[in-house]
């Protein structure tokens, strides 16, 4: 069976499990956790129906809303700054008391290959490349003018790939 995401069978993509997701600096996990993202987390159910998906473009990742206290995840683009906002998202939903699924239901799909240099297209694990808080924070800079460049161009890609079919 070939998935149109990856271009690959189903079962060679990639899995994403929550351990793969980077620890976030203390100021970023109270910005997660603050009261206008702790709303925003809690409008899913006012927004989506059990059974419908999130869509976000800027953050590369795909929710799947259950019942009105469970979100999974679905599927990400492969790339720092997506594994990073995802992990921000995944904060404020347990700060607002919200169950998220990832393990065995989330895939990890490759993004545009016209949307990013090769060297910010791969994901580096946190321990093999050395990385501290320090250095994420660092990153996290970086990552919020990345987020709305990759947004732009992933609404724009997004037919092609089929990311959000």
């Amino acid at each position: 069976m070939e998935s149109e995401d990856c271009g690959q069978p189903v079962e060679a993509c990639e899995m994403l499990s929550f351990e793969m997701l980077p620890d976030l600096p203390e100021r970023f996990e109270a910005l997660a956790r603050s009261e206008s993202k702790v709303e925003w987390a809690r409008g899913f159910f006012e927004s989506y129906l059990p059974g419908m998906l999130h869509l976000d473009g800027e953050g590369g990742f795909a929710l799947q809303v259950l019942h009105p206290n469970t979100v999974r995840v679905v599927q990400i683009f492969d790339a720092i700054h997506c594994f990073t906002t995802l992990r921000m998202a995944i904060e404020s939903m347990m700060a607002a008391g919200i169950e998220v699924q990832i393990e065995g239901f989330a895939h990890i799909t490759p993004p545009p290959q016209e949307s990013l240099p090769p060297e910010e297209g791969s994901r580096v694990p946190v321990d093999e490349a050395g990385l501290d808080s320090a250095d994420l924070a660092g990153m996290m800079d970086e990552v919020d003018g990345m987020a709305q460049e990759l947004g732009a161009i992933a609404r724009t890609a997004s037919d092609e790939i089929g990311m959000w079919c």
